[in-house]
C-alpha cells in the first residue's frame, strides 16, 4: 500500500511539473510575440530609418542607428552575469527591470504630447533616443531574462519556443501593428508631432501586456534550476573572480570562441539594413507612411520562417539556423540593389523579415546550448561582448558608406562580413556545443 502511494504521488508530482513546464512555456512565448509585435511599431529595422529621414535626420544617423540600439544590450550582462548566475530567484528582478525599460516610451509620448508642437527639436531626439535608453536598461535585465528562460524551458525546446514568440509577434504585426501604423501616419499627417505620440503609446501598451506575462511564471522550483545546489557548494577561486571564469571558458570551448566570432561578423547585415526601407520609400518616391506595408510584409516573412525555425532548431541545433539567415542575408542585400517596383521591394521585405527571424531564433538558442546550467548568464555575456566591437565597427561603416541613393557600397561591405560569419559557424562542432 505504501509503496502503490508513493508511486502515485511521484506520478501526481511529474503530472504537475508537466503542467507547469507546459504553461511556462507558453507563457513565455506570449509574452515575448507581445513585446515583439509591441516593437514593429517603431521597428528599428523598418519604421525608425524611414521616420528619421522623414524628420530630417542625417544618412550618419540612419547609418548608426541600429547599433546604438543594441548597444545597450552589452556592457551591463557582462558586469552583471556572475551575480545572476548565483541568483536563487530571478523572477522578481526580470520584473523589476522589465518596467523600468518601458517606462521610457510612456515618457516619449507624454513629452510630445505636452510640449512636442512647441519644441520641434524634441521630436527628432526623442524619436532616435527612446530606443536607446529603452535598450540601455534593458541590458541590465538582459542576462535575467535568458537566465529565467534556461530555468524554465527544456534546451531541446528552446528554439520552438522562440520561434513561437516570433510567430504571434508576427501575426500581430501583420493584422495590428501595420494598419495602425499606417492608419496613423495617414490620418493625422496634418499633425506634425501627434502621429509619433500615438506609435510610441501604442509601443508602451504592448509592452506592458508582455509585462504582465511574466507574473504567471513561477520559478521557484524551476526544473532546470540547478543553483540552489551551486550556491550551498564552496566556490573556488576560479568561480569568485569573474574575469578568470570569463577567460577559462574562451580558452576551453572552441565552439565558444568560433560563436564569438560568429557573432562578431553576424553584424554585417546592421551595415545595409539601416538603408532598405529610406531606399524603397525613394525609389519608389511615396510618403514614410508605406512603412506599415513593409512592416507586414516583414511579418509575413516571420511566420514562414517560424515554422521552419522550430522545426530546424529543435531538431538540428542552432547553428543551422544561423547558417539559414546569414546566406539568406547575402541574397536579399544584392536583391535590394536591383529592385524596381513595389512588389520586388514586398517581397524582399518578406525575405527579410525570414532571415532576421530565423537570426533571432537562433542567437539566443546557441547562448542556451553553449551554457552551462550555472553559467547561462556568463555565456550570454561572453556572445554579447563579441556583438560590441561588430556593432561599433557596423555603425562607422554605415554611417561612412551609406547612402539612401545608392547601396552597392554597403551591401559589399555587409556581405564581406557575413560571408565570415557563415564561416565561423560552419567550423562549430555539431549540436554539442558544449566543447
Amino acid at each position: 500500500m505504501r509503496e502503490s502511494a508513493k508511486t502515485v504521488d511521484t506520478n501526481d508530482m511529474q503530472a504537475n511539473r508537466c503542467s507547469a513546464a507546459r504553461r511556462h512555456y507558453l507563457t513565455l512565448a506570449c509574452e515575448g510575440g507581445l513585446f515583439v509585435g509591441g516593437m514593429q511599431f517603431l521597428s528599428i529595422q523598418l519604421v525608425l530609418p524611414a521616420l528619421v529621414i522623414a524628420l530630417g535626420g542625417s544618412q550618419a544617423l540612419v547609418g548608426w542607428l541600429p547599433s546604438l540600439c543594441m548597444l545597450g544590450l552589452v556592457l551591463p550582462p557582462l558586469v552583471l552575469a556572475q551575480r545572476i548566475d548565483r541568483m536563487s530567484r530571478v523572477k522578481n528582478a526580470a520584473l523589476c527591470w522589465g518596467l523600468i525599460q518601458r517606462l521610457p516610451y510612456l515618457c516619449t509620448a507624454v513629452l510630445l504630447l505636452l510640449w512636442g508642437a512647441d519644441y520641434p527639436e524634441l521630436l527628432l531626439i526623442c524619436v532616435v533616443l527612446t530606443p536607446i535608453l529603452s535598450n540601455l536598461v534593458g541590458g541590465i535585465g538582459y542576462g535575467l531574462y535568458w537566465q529565467l528562460i534556461r530555468r524554465l524551458v527544456a534546451p531541446s525546446h528552446t528554439a520552438s519556443m522562440f520561434s513561437l514568440r516570433q510567430f504571434i509577434g508576427a501575426v500581430l504585426s501583420v493584422a495590428l501593428v501595420g494598419p495602425i501604423i499606417s492608419a496613423v501616419l495617414n490620418g493625422t499627417s496634418e499633425h506634425e508631432v501627434l502621429p509619433y505620440a500615438i506609435l510610441h503609446m501604442c509601443v508602451f501598451i504592448m509592452l506592458m501586456l508582455s509585462w504582465l506575462c511574466l507574473f504567471l511564471l513561477d520559478d521557484r522550483s524551476a526544473p532546470n534550476n540547478s543553483l540552489t545546489e551551486l550556491a550551498k557548494s564552496e566556490e573556488s577561486d576560479i568561480e569568485r573572480c569573474s574575469w578568470r571564469t570569463y577567460l577559462r571558458m574562451f580558452r576551453d570551448q572552441r565552439n565558444l570562441r568560433l560563436a564569438m566570432l560568429g557573432h562578431f561578423f553576424g553584424n554585417g547585415f546592421l551595415i545595409m539594413m539601416p538603408f532598405f526601407s529610406p531606399y524603397a520609400v525613394q525609389k519608389l518616391d511615396v510618403g514614410a507612411e508605406l512603412t506599415g506595408s513593409f512592416v507586414q510584409f516583414f511579418m509575413l516573412g516571420a511566420v514562414v520562417a517560424n515554422a521552419v525555425g522550430a522545426w530546424l532548431g529543435d531538431r538540428y541545433g542552432a547553428r543551422i539556423l544561423l547558417l539559414l539567415a546569414h546566406g539568406l542575408m547575402l541574397v536579399i542585400g544584392v536583391g535590394f540593389c536591383l529592385a524596381e517596383d513595389f512588389w520586388s521591394f514586398a517581397l524582399l521585405f518578406m525575405c527579410n523579415g525570414m532571415a532576421l527571424t530565423l537570426q533571432q531564433t537562433g542567437l539566443p538558442t546557441l547562448g542556451v546550448e553553449l551554457a552551462a546550467p550555472n553559467r547561462v548568464a556568463a555565456v550570454v555575456a561572453l556572445l554579447a561582448v563579441a556583438h560590441m566591437p561588430g556593432l561599433l565597427l557596423a555603425g562607422i561603416l554605415a554611417g561612412a558608406l551609406g547612402t539612401t541613393d545608392y547601396l552597392v557600397p554597403v551591401v559589399v561591405t555587409g556581405a564581406c562580413f557575413l560571408i565570415c560569419a557563415q564561416s565561423c559557424y560552419h567550423l562549430m562542432h555539431g549540436r554539442d556545443v558544449q566543447k
